[in-house]
């Protein structure tokens, strides 16, 4: 073979494994390729398929289970308007009250049931994270149509009330911590269909009522510093089934209710700093202006601007 023939078989046999080469180098990028897709793209892609799902279902309710609802529901969509129902009180009742306690837990306590004799002394709390009612002790006295006031100090004053019998002036405490209800000292009258309002001193005003089928235009203050109870002057309108606001300005809005003859479109302004040094006996009630419309069991809302939405049970 001579030196020409030589280079061409040469030159063939590099082209061939350089051919070859190639062909290796293909292969394995695209395994590489394949492997990179089946260990990256894929499962993010399936992550973000289940992160997607999972939003999704988050705003969603079943309405084959309905007895529950989660507090995510609420903020992951601000705009959902639906009533889903919850799990049932342990006790049926109505005329009753109901706080939410510092802990986030609701206290319902008294009322009575229809057809069984009116004033129920049962309490229980409702927890939001199970969605469960749990009976807890209860009250010293029965009571409906009475006043549940939650205090600065986190425990609960109830007040008053129609036991069945008659319209009563006990008065007692629920403490949280302890679910130890503590007998405290009597109103100075016995009412039921008051109201009862804190006010930012942490004292407690309890505003007309009824006693007997009289409306009262009695008020008193409850300390809760020394748990007494003390008369202060009289509204100018003897009502029940009112309401009773507290305003931003500290004053207290008390608006329509029922003088037993007739509704009331009547409001008065009860002002707890119109003297230098506030004593409770010296407190003033002055006349605002009157509602477009006499009513009574209605409600009444301060709105973030500081005005009050009178909704509701207008005469007629």
């Amino acid at each position: 073979m001579d030196t020409n023939e030589n280079q061409t078989s040469n030159s063939g046999t590099i082209a061939r494994f350089l051919g070859r080469k190639k062909r290796s180098i293909w292969i394995i990028g695209g395994i590489a390729a394949f492997v990179v897709v089946a260990v990256i793209v894929i499962p993010t892609s399936i992550v973000l398929t289940k992160k997607k799902t999972a939003e999704i279902a988050s705003t969603t309710i079943s309405r084959e289970d309905s007895t529950t609802i989660s507090a995510e529901v609420s903020t992951v969509n601000a705009h959902f308007k639906n009533w889903v129902q919850t799990n049932n009180m342990k006790d049926s009742r109505k005329s009753h009250t109901a706080s939410v306690s510092k802990n986030g837990k609701v206290l319902v306590v008294g009322g009575y049931i229809e057809n069984s004799g009116y004033g129920v002394s049962s309490a229980e709390l409702y927890d939001l994270s199970t969605a469960t009612w749990t009976l807890t002790p209860p009250m010293n006295d029965k009571r409906c149509w009475h006043s549940a006031s939650l205090l600065l100090n986190g425990t609960v004053l109830v007040a008053g009330g129609y036991d069945g019998e008659k319209d009563v002036s006990s008065s007692e405490l629920y403490h949280p911590e302890t679910e130890i209800w503590e007998k405290i000292g009597n109103m100075n009258t016995q009412r039921s269909q008051h109201t009862a309002s804190v006010l930012s001193d942490g004292m407690v005003l309890v505003t007309g009522g009824d006693d007997a089928g009289i409306a009262l235009n009695s008020a008193e203050l409850y300390n809760s510093s020394t748990g007494t109870w003390t008369p202060i002057i009289n509204m100018n309108y003897a009502r029940k089934w009112h309401q009773a606001t507290t305003l931003k300005n500290g004053k207290l809005l008390v608006t329509g209710g029922s003088s037993g003859s007739e509704n009331l479109n009547t409001a008065e302004i009860y002002d707890p700093l119109s003297s230098e040094i506030y004593d409770p006996l010296t407190g003033i009630w002055y006349m605002s202006g009157d509602m477009n419309c006499a009513r009574f069991g209605h409600q009444s809302s301060v709105l973030p601007n500081g005005t009050v939405l009178i909704t509701g049970r207008p005469k007629g």
